[in-house]
């Protein structure tokens, strides 16, 4: 959602009398905006679905405690302290359609979400894996739900 769109649905949410056409301020009113309020800059958002916007730090901390515990309990606290063994694996969604769009946020402001709300079947999600020695493993290609060509198939090419 723009930063217009979003003003014009909050001018409609919460009715005042305003100079702006069909509750939607131009330009120049953001320009005067963003002068008044040096804190704000516009920024373009990265999209985040609602799961990922909902995990805190504390829960973070939380799952690292419970793997630390559960090596200790093991007797595999070995494991961690080899950086051939220690593997860190992140995947990302790359949108067929994507829809982020300018917000406002606090000057300095590293990273700004936006929550999508579209389907999840529109993206290609890769997984990379990267090992504490330096060792990149292969990606881990998820295609949306649908029958793949049988040449991208072939797994014997591995």
């Amino acid at each position: 959602m723009t930063f217009w769109t979003q003003f014009k649905s909050f001018l409609s949410e919460n009715p005042r009398v305003t100079p702006f056409l069909n509750n939607r301020p131009g330009q120049g009113w953001l320009k005067a905006f963003l002068k008044r309020h040096p804190s704000l800059v516009p920024r373009t958002s990265e999209g985040v679905t609602k799961a990922s916007a909902c995990v805190s730090e504390t829960d973070i901390k939380k799952w690292f405690l419970e793997i630390k515990n559960y090596l200790t309990s093991e007797n595999l606290l070995d494991v961690i302290q080899d950086p051939k063994r220690v593997f860190n694996a992140d995947e990302t969604g790359f949108q067929l359609c994507p829809s982020t769009g300018r917000v406002l946020a606090a000057k300095g402001d590293k990273n700004i979400y936006a929550v999508e709300q579209g389907n999840s079947k529109e993206n290609v999600t890769v997984l990379f894996t990267f090992s504490a020695d330096g060792r990149t493993c292969p990606p881990l290609i998820v295609f949306p739900y649908k029958r793949l060509p049988e040449k991208n198939c072939d797994i014997s090419a591995t």
